[in-house]
């Protein structure tokens, strides 16, 4: 959205609405405060990121956000497990732990959807024909805010 800013208003609360810039936001009820965003506020990527996944979603998001960043090829859990050093049963834990990250992401924003995710990009056999696997990218946009991280 590069047409938008933030506002927040103070009450007892902070309410950040995004609107089209030049428009206005009008609060009845009370005296607010109304401040204009900066660059240092965080985005919804990196408050996902930093706050509401555990260390070992971190490890997995990053590991895949550095792939994204290498190649524009689809990557499985297996290769997050090999750049990461980590047996590919502990990866597939992990992966599926941040589901319950993004069920609190949804609780706790009232956003329907979590800012990032593994997209699915197909589910092709494994290169020695053992089986097949899922194979992923990160949501557009989502790696370079990543890899951008001080973590």
């Amino acid at each position: 959205m590069d047409n938008t800013e933030k506002t927040t208003i103070r009450f007892e609360i902070a309410i950040t609405i995004e609107h089209p810039k030049g428009s206005t936001v009008e609060v009845s009820g009370g005296a607010p405060t109304v401040t204009e965003s900066t660059s240092a506020s965080p985005t919804s990527v990196e408050t996902y990121f930093l706050h509401f996944l555990s260390a070992n979603g971190r490890k997995v998001f990053r590991a895949a956000a550095e792939l994204d960043d290498a190649s524009e090829e689809p990557y499985s859990l297996e290769d997050i497990a090999e750049r990461l050093g980590e047996p590919y049963p502990s990866v597939v834990s992990m992966y599926r732990s941040t589901g319950r990250t993004a069920k609190r992401w949804r609780n706790e924003t009232g956003l329907t959807e979590p800012p990032f995710t593994l997209e699915d990009r197909g589910y092709p056999e494994t290169d020695d024909r053992s089986g097949n696997r899922t194979i992923y990218r990160l949501t557009d946009g989502a790696a370079e805010q990543i890899l951008g991280l001080d973590v």
